[in-house]
């Protein structure tokens, strides 16, 4: 994916995730601040990190790892497709940042790389996203993209973006 630009002038780029970022990744779901955001622990211990990378990476998901251009190992976090229906041609897509990272624009830029994306590869005219509706910065992010709230259950906010 190619270079992109925050609006705090961070360079980030999107990259396939691979067994070899399972450190990263477990060290990311095991915040105490990201966990605040999941209902359940994602990864219960360093050693299902691998199991955690292949599912988010099977079956109708696609991740990638956000990183800093200008660093080999500038791991900050995830962002996703998943829940791909070509039917309805829709597609959810979620993140995680280690919390050093948020209020930075850098999901906001990842989420913008992703949304061309699926439009151009996917043709898709519906991104959902769904978060905790305590996440109020989330909320406030994508709807920002041009998310509208559509429906919360069990605390579960969903937002709908229609494309052109």
């Amino acid at each position: 994916m190619k270079l992109m630009k925050t609006s705090k002038h961070i360079n980030i780029k999107l990259e396939p995730l691979t067994y070899k970022d399972k450190n990263s990744v477990f060290d990311l779901f095991t915040n105490e601040k990201v966990l605040q955001s999941y209902s359940k622990k994602p990864i219960p211990t360093r050693e299902h990190s691998d199991d955690f990378i292949q599912k988010v990476s099977a079956n109708g998901h696609w991740t990638w790892k956000i990183t800093r251009y200008e660093e080999i190992n500038g791991f900050l976090g995830i962002c996703s497709y998943h829940h791909y229906n070509q039917e309805n041609k829709s597609i959810e897509i979620g993140g995680t940042l280690f919390p050093k990272f948020w209020g930075k624009g850098i999901m906001l830029c990842a989420f913008r790389q992703l949304i061309e994306q699926a439009r151009e590869v996917f043709n898709i005219k519906q991104v959902i996203g769904k978060t905790q509706s305590s996440n109020k910065n989330a909320i406030w992010m994508v709807e920002k993209l041009g998310f509208n709230k559509t429906i919360t259950i069990n605390n579960e906010t969903t937002l709908v973006k229609y494309l052109d």
